[in-house]
This record gives structure tokens, sequence and C-alpha cells, in this order.
């Protein structure tokens, strides 16, 4: 039961970077709702032989209609993707920071970082300090992002596919003093872990 969530999430993650990778490709025609439910269910198998763990058929239909409402959400403005899935590690002269950016899609001359969390979207006032982490994550994949790439971070999006009425962003404005401060945590931390604190 404990696994059940993971690999809920896992699968709707993966199959939702099919249709990046596929649109990155050059090839959106493809993204049809047929194609959807084939790579989900490649998908599904993968991770059945993989973790040994089966999802009850209402929840492997929920999770295939988490997919299905991000394509039908995004179709038609799939050109502004640039990269999915982009692994980001920067060398800090005390540690290496790492981190996996869901989604970069492009906004004029910026780059716009979407992490995906494939849940309901929460309360924004009462889960404001689960919402903080998060944007201070993000803070970290915007600092990786333009630290390595040299590309300038506009904006930070959490996109909660479970959102079925409302919108499902819950976005931030890049703000450089706030990614300053969540960097400089990190440094402290590494510090207090090497002086044996």
């Amino acid at each position: 039961i404990r696994v059940s969530p993971m690999v809920f999430g896992t699968l709707v993650h993966q199959t939702i970077e099919d249709v990046h990778k596929t649109v990155l490709r050059g090839e959106a025609e493809r993204v049809t709702a047929e194609q959807v439910e084939t790579w989900f269910n490649g998908n599904y198998q993968n991770l059945v032989k993989k973790e040994r763990v089966y999802l009850a058929p209402t929840t492997l239909k929920a999770a295939l209609g988490h997919v299905q409402r991000y394509v039908q959400r995004e179709s038609g403005r799939w050109d502004r993707i640039q990269e999915a899935e982009v692994e980001i590690s920067l060398v800090k002269d005390e540690y290496i920071l790492t981190g996996n950016v869901d989604l970069l899609r492009g906004a004029q001359d910026t780059v716009e970082i979407v992490d995906f969390k494939s849940e309901k979207k929460p309360d924004l006032e009462k889960d404001k300090e689960r919402l903080r982490q998060y944007q201070r994550q993000l803070e970290v994949y915007a600092h990786l992002v333009e630290e390595r790439t040299g590309q300038r971070v506009s904006k930070m999006h959490l996109y909660y596919t479970g959102e079925t009425s409302g919108n499902p962003y819950v976005s931030f404005d890049k703000n450089d003093k706030t990614i300053a401060r969540t960097i400089a945590s990190f440094d402290a931390v590494v510090q207090r872990i090497e002086s044996g604190d």
C-alpha cells in the first residue's frame, strides 16, 4: 500500500514524459488518445515487473485520467516545449547540486520551469508550508538552469495533474533574492556538516 502512490506518480510522470519526447522529436501529431493509452499501458507493465506492485483498476483509470487531462489542456501549445526530464548538476566549491527538471518551456527570450505533481491541487492557504518547500525546490532548479545553461528563468510552475476543474498551475515569479537565500541555506548546511555539527 505504501508503494502504490509512488507507482501512481511514476506512471503519470513517465507517460507525460513520453508525450514530451514525442513532441520534441517533431511528431506532435502522434500524440493521440490511443497512443497515450498505449504508452500508459507499456509504462504500467514495466513498473509492475520492476516494483511487483499492482494498482486497482479504478486507480489505473484515475492515473490515465491525469495524463489525458494534461494532454487535452496543453494540446495546441506544444511549440513552447524546449526540453523534458533535464538532469542538471552544478559543481560548487564544497558540494555538488543536482536536480531533475520535469519540463523547460520557452516564453519569449526566457524559459519557464514546470514541475509535475500527480495529485490534487492543494489548498493555497492550508498548505502554505508545503508549497513553500516546493517553491524552494523550484528555486534550486532555476539556479541550476541559469548557472549551467545561461538561459534566464522567468517563471516557475507546479502543475497538478489531479486538478479536474480549476487551474492546475501554482506559479511563482523568479526572484533572485529569494533564490540567493535558498542557495545560502544550502551553503550553511554544508558548512555545518563539514565542521562536524
